[in-house]
C-alpha cells in the first residue's frame, strides 16, 4: 500500500476514533451558533445544522455506502470505481465542499485527499480502505450531529388532530 494512502488512512481512523470520545471542535463551534463561513440565511445557523444533518446522512448512508457496494462487486472494475468517486465527489454540485461552507471543513479536505490518491490505489481491496475510513469517519460525525441537533425545535410544530382542526374551523366562522 502507497505510503501516503496508509498515512490518510490512519489519520482519518484517528479522527473518527476522537470523534467517539470528544465532539469534534467543528461541531462544537455549531452548536454554539459559530460559523466561520458565515453559512446560514439572515444571521441564523438553524439552516446550517439542517444541512449539515442531511448531507452527511447522504453521502455516508447513499453516497459512499454504494460506493463500498460496488466495489465487492466482481463486475465493477477498479477504474470504474475511481471514475464514480471521482465524478460523485468533484464535479457538478459537491457535497463535501458543500459541508465544507457549512462549517465541515475536514469532511471537504479529507474528501478532496482522497480524490487526489485515487490514482495510486493499486487495488479493490485498498480503494476499500481508504473509503471505507471516510466512510466510519462521516458516519460518526454525523451520528453526532444527530445528538446536538436541537430536536426541541419540532414541539412548535405540532402535528394537527381533526378534533383541533374542527376548533380552529369553528373560530375562524365565528364573529368577534
Amino acid at each position: 500500500m502507497n505510503r501516503d494512502i496508509k498515512g490518510l488512512i490512519t489519520e482519518i481512523d484517528r479522527e473518527t476514533a476522537g470523534c467517539y470520545n470528544n465532539e469534534p471542535l467543528e461541531l462544537s463551534k455549531m452548536k454554539h451558533g459559530i460559523i466561520d463561513s458565515r453559512a446560514g440565511s439572515y444571521g441564523q445557523y438553524f439552516s446550517t445544522m439542517v444541512f449539515t444533518l442531511i448531507y452527511t446522512l447522504a453521502i455516508a448512508e447513499i453516497s459512499i455506502y454504494d460506493l463500498l457496494k460496488l466495489s465487492s462487486e466482481d463486475d465493477i472494475s477498479l477504474d470504474v470505481l475511481k471514475k464514480i468517486t471521482t465524478v460523485k465527489f468533484s464535479s457538478g454540485f459537491q457535497p463535501t465542499e458543500f459541508l465544507g461552507y457549512c462549517a465541515l471543513t475536514k469532511t471537504h479536505d479529507f474528501m478532496q485527499r482522497i480524490l487526489s490518491m485515487l490514482e495510486h490505489v493499486e487495488d479493490k481491496g485498498e480503494y476499500r480502505k481508504l473509503v471505507g475510513a471516510y466512510a466510519s469517519y462521516i458516519t460518526v460525525l454525523h451520528w453526532r450531529l444527530h445528538i446536538i441537533f436541537p430536536w426541541n425545535l419540532g414541539s412548535f410544530f405540532p402535528q394537527i388532530t381533526k378534533e383541533r382542526a374542527g376548533e380552529i374551523i369553528s373560530l375562524m366562522e365565528k364573529r368577534s
